[in-house]
């Protein structure tokens, strides 16, 4: 775990717990101790609770926004592959780790910039042109756009009237769009094609569809 996760949940639970122990504390004098506060120390404990709530809320606020901007990261293609250790404090978003290119530092910086819920950037990222994308994030990254696209050409396909019946598989694989399944029609395998080859990066179809009403 790192130590600014830790310092955030250490720092919450102390808050929680203080909270706690001054309402409990108050409780007690006032109902076992007989105790009669004056306007003044109630409205002192009063704040002291505001304040250790507010502190609460503010942490969590923190880790939603360290959420939001690993999230946006993760969604570039560019700085998704890259280390980049995120972590917020009262607003304030610190990026640290190495990219390769003074490019990829200003665009981690610029995401973290338009992440809703940040207030300050401190992008203190190094930058290190011996730096090499992780392979297993760079796959990833790879992966997750090709199943983007083959879910938005699958959808395409399903809006057009014209392919009512079909039942197509699609599958993408890089630059290789795949087709496979059942149509009504050559029409409809013909329209299948036209469609997938549309897409953008897209360079090759593999036509597999099978033609119900053709004689076999």
């Amino acid at each position: 775990m790192a130590l600014g996760h830790r310092h955030r949940v250490s720092r919450r639970v102390t808050l929680g717990v203080l909270m706690i122990a001054l309402t409990a504390g108050l409780g007690y004098l006032i109902f076992r101790q007989g105790w009669s506060p004056t306007v003044g120390q109630v409205s002192g404990v009063a704040a002291a609770v505001r304040e250790t709530t507010d502190g609460v809320r503010n942490t969590s606020a923190d880790a939603a926004a360290t959420a939001k901007v690993k999230a946006a990261l993760a969604l570039s293609k560019n700085v998704s592959a890259l280390d980049i250790n995120v972590d917020t404090y009262d607003g304030v978003t610190t990026l640290t780790g190495k990219v390769p290119s003074t490019q990829s530092k200003e665009l981690a910086g610029q995401i973290a910039v338009d992440t809703s819920g940040v207030r300050e950037v401190r992008n203190l990222l190094n930058v290190d042109p011996e730096i090499r994308p992780d392979p297993g994030r760079e796959y990833l990254a790879h992966r997750v756009e090709e199943l983007e696209r083959q879910s938005a050409l699958a959808e395409a396909l399903q809006e057009i009237p014209e392919m009512e019946g079909a039942r197509v598989k699609v599958r993408v694989t890089g630059e290789l769009v795949a087709l496979d399944g059942t149509v009504v029609s050559d029409a409809q395998k013909l329209r299948a094609e036209q469609v997938a080859r549309s897409f953008a990066g897209v360079r090759r179809v593999d036509n597999m569809l099978r033609n119900l009403n053709r004689a076999s």
